[in-house]
């Protein structure tokens, strides 16, 4: 899919979330919060199924022709990857939503913003001992993970990653 046709899906989903999907960098060296701007879909979805499930389909639409045709930076495609995990967690599927997360993370390891977006999917999903792992050790996860030489930060890469920092 030409680049143009990708801008024009990505306008297409924008205007039917209602914000654009960009938001702030988060890091260690950040002097504010977070970046909260998909935070803004609780209110434009709540109570909406058909139309979580819409904005789903066309973000999954969008993170694939991008993923084909490598038009898009890691940066965007974890963004991307961000935004579904957010639309799954709406419809309350934790599963899929702590999936989508780690995948933008393995998509780009600078934004801090996954990381709390999955922290919170974990804790929604009643694993609360991994929630509270990652809340008590987000820097030093963060870190961890970033100097990491593996390509893909899964469920078992994750847990790996907690045990090592307990065991120091």
């Amino acid at each position: 899919m030409p680049p143009n046709n990708l801008e024009a899906e990505k306008k297409i989903l924008e205007n039917f979330l209602g914000i654009p999907i960009k938001r702030i960098e988060f890091s260690l060296a950040s002097k504010g919060p977070y970046d909260e701007v998909f935070g803004n879909l609780c209110h434009r979805f709540y109570g909406q199924e058909k139309e979580i499930k819409k904005a789903t389909i066309l973000t999954t639409r969008l993170i694939l022709n991008a993923t084909t045709a490598h038009a898009y930076s890691q940066r965007e495609i974890s963004l991307l990857f961000s935004l579904l995990g957010t639309c799954h967690y709406l419809q309350e599927h934790y599963t899929k939503s702590i999936g989508c997360f780690l995948k933008a993370l393995s998509w780009y390891r600078e934004d801090m913003t996954p990381w709390i977006e999955l922290m919170f999917a974990i804790r929604a999903s009643g694993e609360y001992t991994i929630f509270e792992s990652i809340l008590f050790n987000l820097e030093p996860l963060y870190l961890q993970w970033k100097s990491d030489s593996a390509s893909e930060l899964d469920r078992e890469k994750l847990l790996d990653m907690i045990d090592s920092l307990m065991d120091q």
